[in-house]
């Protein structure tokens, strides 16, 4: 069965926590991801090393600079951002779905 992907809107240490469990449990997951570092460590490198070092990262974690691409395919969207974050992350005017 071919399972649409939850996304997570966010990508530190909350967020790729979340992401771990889910893929652990078979699920894929699209992080959202302001950082262009930590978005080419988790999906070159398989790891998330600024905000959860140490821990291999399955490979159905996605990492993804636009928010479009992240939450187009997603039966859930979850957000994990930093409270301050968090207006900028539900401008829902920026998402086109």
């Amino acid at each position: 069965m071919n399972k649409r992907p939850f996304a997570i809107l966010g990508a530190g240490n909350a967020a790729t926590a979340l992401a771990l469990l889910l893929a652990r449990h078979g699920r894929p997951v699209h992080l959202y991801c302001i950082e262009e570092d930590v978005m080419r460590d988790i999906n070159m490198n398989a790891c998330n090393t600024k905000y959860l070092s140490g821990v291999k990262l399955p490979k159905l974690i996605r990492a993804f600079a636009d928010i479009e691409q992240t939450v187009s395919r997603a039966e859930i969207v979850l957000i994990a951002v930093p409270s301050f974050a968090i207006y900028q992350a539900l401008d829902l005017s920026l998402i086109h779905i």
